[in-house]
């Protein structure tokens, strides 16, 4: 239930001015800092993303980009989705974040990263005019040496796979 009125809570402030926050915004802002620091998390789950994330099982998901002129494909944004029971997937921005409490963001944001170079080349064979793919990262995995290495070499081995790095809105803000 947390995880649902965060995303009602998200998407009400999104519509507002960047400043102007409810009450009731703040006190689900604090309760989904608690949910993502660990104060809500059962060990359980948490061990089952962590584990996910080290056997490289976390799925993805892509959202196309469309060319109006032409409504060809040309690029797909990476969506993230994992459940430890059931259906029902975790929402992404928690997956990343508690990936980052685990200490396993940058090693998630590169088997991403690789994974969805990997399937721009299956997905060509449906839309030859793809060539770009955007994956979301923080700030921290931005400046980190690992992920900056294993960036370099996908961009070096996939020349003509343009990859955005989106960087994620909070990390922004909270970055030092």
């Amino acid at each position: 239930q947390l995880i649902s009125r965060a995303d009602e809570h998200l998407y009400r402030a999104r519509r507002k001015f960047i400043d102007k926050v409810e009450p009731d915004d703040v006190q689900l802002a604090a309760d989904s800092e608690a949910l993502v620091n660990g104060g809500r998390v059962q060990e359980g789950l948490s061990a089952a993303l962590a584990d996910a994330i080290r056997s490289d099982r976390v799925m993805q998901v892509y959202q196309p980009v469309v060319n109006r002129v032409n409504a060809n494909i040309i690029g797909l944004e990476v969506g993230l989705r994992f459940s430890d029971s059931g259906p029902a997937s975790l929402p992404e921005r928690f997956i990343r974040e508690e990936s980052g409490r685990l200490g396993l963001a940058s090693q998630l944001a590169s088997q991403v990263l690789r994974r969805a170079v990997d399937d721009v080349r299956r997905f060509q064979v449906l839309a030859p005019d793809l060539h770009r793919v955007s994956v979301n990262i923080s700030v921290a995995q931005l400046v980190d040496r690992d992920f900056r290495t294993v960036y370099e070499e996908v961009a070096e081995a996939n020349p003509d796979v343009e990859v955005f790095l989106e960087l994620d809105e909070r990390s922004i803000r909270l970055a030092p």
